[in-house]
């Protein structure tokens, strides 16, 4: 009986594990069935989006195509346009200057017509190729029609930049053009608007340009032309420059003039400061103000500043064997070079090679639209310092130097800017900020240099206010090496 009943509950438990585990796995089953629906599907919506992505990838390239000019690979005229308005309305805001030049190749129907377009199509795409080579990744280029394109410069220092991008390009088209085993030669004309000179919006800029390219057509081919004839001299003379200023015959040309420092009390010349100016064989001299400018413009201050350096020790060297004997030589000189440390090497360097006592060397430092850090001035200031050389800071009181780097840095002179004098005799303001400037040069222990000192009312007034050192017409103009000797020896006599 026992043995019966045990035989039913094992089978009755055996049936029951039977029934759970089918039922698991019928769930396992619909569990699994679910899971790989969701994946299928999950595929299928990723390989659909994936599809999409391809279509909306082919979408766009064929979009981009549409946006390019079939011929050239350049970005079409609505793209231009739009870019044009951009740049228009930035100008605007900001008051910056911006150029459009507009192209014409010479002759290209004739070009086209005696070669096909087999020719003239790859030849308009090396035309392009160059034109791109010749501007700044902010400016844009276009094919308007046939054979025109219209260049936008934008952001711009001044208009007359347009010229050497002008002079540039056509530089650029008059070498041999290589199309299919046939060699072409191109000529160009540019016609140059400016804005906001020559018009303030798309329209009025390029029928200013189309006027000026008209001009250029006329006076002959491979030109260009601004459309305001003051514009178009400026920009000559800037090319002028740019090209003349890379020649090697540039050191002939270049003239330095001296001009002393007087100590009006003591009747004696402290220091002779040496101006280099370029004597430009077409366009005359060109003051040292506006070379200097453009020399650190083009790279080339540092070349220029040990050319002079060299030329100038060498000239106050003589003079002393001479028996004229000014206590300094000034030499200009910018921030940027001497927050450059090869620069202070280089210098050094110059002054034992000639030789030369640093001591009577006066570096006279103006300062840029920005001053470097502190701690770079710093580290340069006492870098010189070290040396022995003098320093000066020029354009006080509208220089870009604080008293917060003044109190920093050790100097010796400061030279005061024109408008401090050239009004102190009428202007009260003047006077009462020329003698606060003295208080505190004579607490910090500095000397004061009034210069552009041209009459005798400003002379006696600020003598009377103790200060001593002047620079100006009134007390000795500029001089060639040559006239040195013989006039600065009669004026301290």
């Amino acid at each position: 009986m026992w043995e019966l009943f045990s035989i039913i509950g094992i089978s009755s438990i055996a049936l029951l594990v039977i029934l759970i585990y089918r039922k698991k796995q019928t769930q396992t089953r619909r569990f699994t069935d679910k899971i790989q629906s969701n994946e299928i599907k999950l595929a299928a919506s990723e390989a659909s989006e994936l599809r999409l992505r391809g279509e909306m990838q082919v979408l766009e390239a064929k979009l981009q195509d549409a946006l390019l000019d079939p011929v050239t690979g350049l970005k079409d005229r609505s793209v231009f346009l739009e870019r044009f308005q951009l740049v228009l309305r930035e100008s605007e805001r900001y008051q910056l200057t911006l150029g459009l030049l507009v192209l014409e190749i010479d002759n290209f129907k004739m070009i086209n017509d005696a070669l096909s377009y087999e020719v003239g199509d790859p030849l308009l795409k090396e035309v392009a190729r160059r034109l791109e080579k010749c501007i700044r990744q902010v400016d844009s280029v276009v094919r308007f029609s046939n054979a025109t394109f219209a260049i936008l410069l934008s952001q711009l220092s001044k208009p007359e930049t347009a010229a050497v991008v002008a002079a540039r390009i056509l530089q650029a088209l008059i070498e041999p053009f290589y199309i299919n085993g046939q060699e072409l030669y191109l000529t160009a004309c540019v016609g140059v608007a400016i804005f906001p000179a020559d018009g303030q919006d798309i329209k009025a800029l390029f029928m200013a340009a189309d006027q000026a390219l008209q001009l250029a057509k006329e006076k002959g081919k491979h030109s260009y032309q601004f459309s305001q004839e003051k514009i178009h001299q400026d920009s000559k003379r800037e090319l002028a420059l740019h090209t003349a200023i890379n020649r090697d015959s540039l050191y002939q040309e270049l003239v330095t003039f001296y001009q002393p420092i007087i100590d009006v009390t003591k009747g004696t010349i402290v220091c002779m400061d040496a101006k280099l100016c370029w004597q430009h064989p077409e366009l005359g001299l060109i003051d040292a103000e506006a070379f200097s400018s453009y020399a650190a413009k083009q790279g080339k201050a540092n070349q220029l500043t040990e050319w002079l350096l060299k030329n100038a020790c060498g000239q106050f060297n003589r003079w002393h064997t001479a028996g004229f004997a000014p206590a300094f030589l000034g030499i200009p000189v910018s921030v940027r070079q001497i927050e450059n440390i090869s620069f202070i090497y280089r210098l050094s360097q110059i002054l034992q090679e000639l030789p030369f006592k640093p001591e009577n060397l006066l570096l006279e430092i103006k300062g840029g639209d920005a001053l470097p850090s502190r701690e770079i001035l710093e580290k340069s200031f006492n870098m010189l310092n070290y040396m022995g050389v003098k320093l000066l800071i020029e354009n006080v009181g509208v220089g870009p130097f604080s008293f917060a780097e003044l109190k920093l840095l050790t100097v010796h002179y400061l030279r005061l800017d024109s408008h401090l004098v050239d009004d102190i005799d009428s202007n009260q303001r003047t006077l009462a900020l020329m003698k606060a400037l003295l208080v505190l040069a004579d607490a910090m222990s500095l000397q004061l240099i009034a210069q552009d000192v041209e009459s005798e009312t400003q002379k006696k007034i600020l003598q009377d206010m103790s200060c001593s050192l002047m620079q100006g017409k009134l007390l000795g103009a500029p001089l060639k090496e040559q006239e040195v000797i013989e006039k600065m020896i009669v004026t301290t006599q």
